[in-house]
């Protein structure tokens, strides 16, 4: 199996670049796959509400529609992920760049925090940490195999520090910068090969 170049060197061009963004529903996801779109990149667009992402298809030129192709896609599903994955990869004959930008915030605070919030917190931590490690589990072996490719994530600065109403939402956050800088760390050890 190849090694991959150094880490990320910098995307410049995005002119038939194909890139795989997952959360790209609405907010961050949404306002990059506006942005390339209009550069002319080849996207596939995933979410967990294929039908807000099919009413931002409808407003693209027939152009920008044959270079765009949607997936509704939970990032909590790794099954769901290694197919879309697959057919990507296929269809495309490589991915250039997965971002990953899917996550969820529902404000907790700790007067109001009970075993009624379990579940809600499980959620949390499952999209933001376990959805994001269920990507890097299918898109590691794939981009080594390709020898090539970028992989990014969106995290948030409430990933720094502790915040009064974020008491899943913060952590989940800091757990994933620290498995970013962990991703970096591992790269550039001696004991390991580049790994993104």
């Amino acid at each position: 199996m190849r090694l991959l170049p150094p880490m990320n060197p910098p995307l410049t061009k995005w002119f038939n670049q194909r890139i795989w963004i997952i959360g790209a529903t609405r907010g961050i996801g949404a306002a990059v796959a506006r942005a390339l779109v209009l550069r002319n990149a080849r996207l596939c667009l995933s979410g967990r509400d294929l039908s807000g992402l099919q009413a931002w298809h409808d407003t693209l030129t027939p152009e920008q529609k044959t270079r765009t192709t949607l997936t509704g896609l939970d990032i909590r599903d790794p099954q769901t992920i290694q197919k879309t994955a697959h057919d990507l990869s296929l269809a495309w004959g490589g991915i250039d760049l997965i971002l990953i930008v899917a996550g969820i915030y529902d404000g907790i605070c700790a007067p109001d925090l009970t075993l009624d919030q379990m579940p809600l917190i499980a959620d949390t931590l499952q999209t933001n940490l376990l959805g994001p490690y269920h990507v890097l589990a299918v898109v590691l072996p794939l981009l080594r195999h390709q020898g090539y490719g970028h992989l990014a994530f969106v995290s948030s600065v409430a990933g720094y520090n502790g915040l009064p109403r974020a008491l899943a939402y913060a952590p989940s956050k800091a757990a994933l910068n620290n498995l970013c800088e962990g991703l970096d760390e591992a790269a550039i050890a001696e004991k390991c090969s580049p790994l993104i």
